[in-house]
């Protein structure tokens, strides 16, 4: 069971070597070929089964296949790139449970070309017996993918420069109306009109004081 529902599958392919071009692998060196796919899983049997919408957003070659392989989840029926992991128990037909089962194509006049194709008998009778129901499948296929590693890393960063750019602001809008802010302590400086008042003396022993010399008494007049 993939442990999330709904996510995006970035994984070079490309051809294995001395299978004649008959298998693909993951190839995250400078042959590999860029890979992308969509999956979302639509409903769950047990532990162990779950039914997933694939969307192939590139078109590699088997590219739908290696990819849930890669991630531990191979299509059931699909020994190929699965091994024995990829088969169940029990009366679940051996064969592959993969289907094209929606196509929509942009028509080069506007319209567009929407087909739909029933499934394979024993992919309809697998779903019986694991409890699916075909039309909780109803996906709309114009709803955009998850972002990728560098779209999610870019929309990251923007989003903590605008939080940041906000706190700024609600820090500036704040400032004047609270009483510690040091825009708020400053009191205006004005000039008034009229004499200047004398400074009253400092109290304390630091007060000035000024001293005279007493004047001398003149001798009496003989």
């Amino acid at each position: 069971m993939p442990d999330i529902a709904d996510g995006l599958i970035e994984l070079p392919l490309a051809k294995q070597p001395g299978s004649g071009g008959e298998k693909m692998m993951v190839e995250e060196g400078e042959g590999g070929q860029s890979a992308r796919t969509r999956y979302r899983i639509i409903d769950q049997a047990g532990n162990r089964t779950a039914w997933v919408e694939l969307q192939p957003l590139t078109g590699r070659t088997h590219q739908l296949r290696v990819h849930m392989a890669a991630i531990g989840h191979p299509i059931v029926g699909d020994g190929k790139y699965g091994g024995q992991a990829a088969f169940l128990t029990g009366s679940i037909s051996r064969k592959m449970h993969l289907h094209a089962r929606r196509l929509r194509i942009d028509h080069p006049e506007g319209d567009q070309i929407d087909v739909t194709a029933p499934l394979p008998d024993h992919f309809a009778a697998s779903m019986v017996q694991l409890g699916f129901t075909e039309e909780d499948g109803e996906a709309d296929l114009s709803a955009p993918p998850p972002p990728n590693a560098t779209e999610r890393k870019t929309a990251a960063k923007q989003h903590a420069k605008q939080v940041r750019k906000e706190r700024r602001g609600e820090r500036r809008g704040r400032g004047a109306d609270e009483p510690d802010h040091p825009v708020a302590r400053r009191k205006p400086v004005t000039k008034t009109a009229g004499k200047a008042k004398a400074a009253p003396p400092r109290s304390g022993t630091q007060r000035s004081k000024v001293h005279t010399k007493p004047r001398s008494k003149a001798p009496p007049r003989k």
